[in-house]
């Protein structure tokens, strides 16, 4: 027969599973989220790899915006793979070459935070 849950455990579970739900949600517009960060260091083609994160990125915050921020005028795209977006992903490789290598960080979380602190600092929407 299975084990009756306490009205305690019971709350317990709803405030890690609303923890989790916050925290799914601050990491979503991230640059890298915690759950990346490790895909892209392991990646054969780190560039490429962090290119395709950046357009997962710039469909997330389009969705928040309600509009196609990655949209240059009808024609074409602001960020084109293998040109524009080679260069954010390149910013993107060396942040956390930097962090992994230099600054001998191994939390996937406080690497995705000084990743997207440095990615704000870039300011890459008035480049």
């Amino acid at each position: 027969m299975a084990e009756e849950i306490s009205p305690r455990e019971q709350q317990e579970l709803e405030e890690e599973a609303e923890r989790q739900r916050e925290l799914k949600a601050k990491y979503e517009v991230y640059v890298v989220g915690p759950d990346q960060v490790d895909d892209l260091w392991n990646s054969e083609d780190p560039c490429n790899t962090a290119q395709d994160m950046l357009l997962e990125h710039l469909a997330v915050l389009s969705e928040k915006a309600g509009q196609d921020l990655n949209a240059f005028d009808q024609n074409e795209n602001r960020y084109e793979k293998n040109q524009e977006l080679k260069w954010l992903a390149d910013f993107v490789v060396n942040a956390l070459v930097h962090c992994k290598h230099d600054l001998k960080m191994d939390d996937p979380i406080h690497i995705a935070e000084v990743i997207e602190c440095l990615w704000k600092t870039l300011d890459y929407h008035n480049i």
